[in-house]
């Protein structure tokens, strides 16, 4: 509990933590390339940050445990957050990192009620590759994906999401696993030119499947779709 502190939290090597993490709005997190994880076991351990950003990678590793969000968390645009066993819940709070890692055979959930996700990486960005033994309770979040220097992947793994909106911010994108969506959006690109958006996976959208534009010829597209591959939605928007 740093609650008063206002100096420097500055680790030289990487931290474990069997209990709570509570920052001081007055103190100074520093930036390293080492990981901070949440390894508790049963019952639930809480994250408040008091709006300071977190430039290190953080992992939930508890088997059995809850960690439970108390205020907004925001890791550096090159941090991934990693849920490798337990329960992330975020309690509808926004959450910002630069890449969502969850690809394993653990028992793990994810509850992201009413959060907005920001993911702000390149790569595989948001990565369930493997979903085995992952539960994800969408809620009415809202996911987006916005890194603007190289291709982004969204690798859902073939669960339900609420609202994604897919950043076609760079070329030759891709949108993995037979994924179901309630609004899929795929964002006009920030520069003039199309933007490639590989789909080789059916892809289920129970409201609007929107195709953003702008200006210049900004433009996504789909392509390197996989033949008999399907994208089923409620309603279309060419925008």
């Amino acid at each position: 509990d740093l609650t008063g502190f206002a100096g420097t939290l500055v680790a030289a090597s990487s931290m474990r933590f069997f209990g709570d993490l509570v920052f001081s709005s007055g103190m100074t997190v520093g930036s390293l390339a080492s990981t901070i994880t949440f390894v508790k076991t049963s019952g639930t351990q809480t994250i408040t940050t008091a709006g300071k950003t977190i430039d290190q990678a953080v992992t939930i590793d508890g088997v059995g445990g809850t960690v439970s969000l108390q205020d907004a968390l925001t890791l550096g645009s090159t941090r991934t957050l990693t849920l490798t066993n337990g329960t992330l819940t975020t309690n509808g709070y926004a959450v910002t990192s630069g890449l969502f890692a969850s690809s394993n055979t653990n028992a793990r959930t994810l509850n992201l009620g009413a959060s907005i996700v920001t993911i702000a990486g390149t790569g595989t960005t948001w990565n369930i590759t493997d979903p085995t033994n992952m539960t994800l309770n969408a809620g009415t979040s809202s996911i987006t994906t916005n890194g603007n220097t190289a291709a982004v992947t969204f690798a859902g793994g073939g669960l339900t999401y609420y609202n994604v909106t897919f950043g076609a911010t760079y070329y030759n994108n891709t949108l993995a696993g037979t994924n179901t969506f309630n609004n899929l959006t795929i964002a006009s690109p920030a520069a003039a030119g199309r933007r490639n958006i590989g789909i080789s996976n059916n892809q289920v959208i129970n409201g609007t499947f929107t195709m953003a534009g702008s200006a210049a010829n900004s433009r996504p597209r789909i392509t390197g779709v996989v033949g008999g591959t399907t994208i089923t939605a409620a309603a279309v928007s060419l925008a």
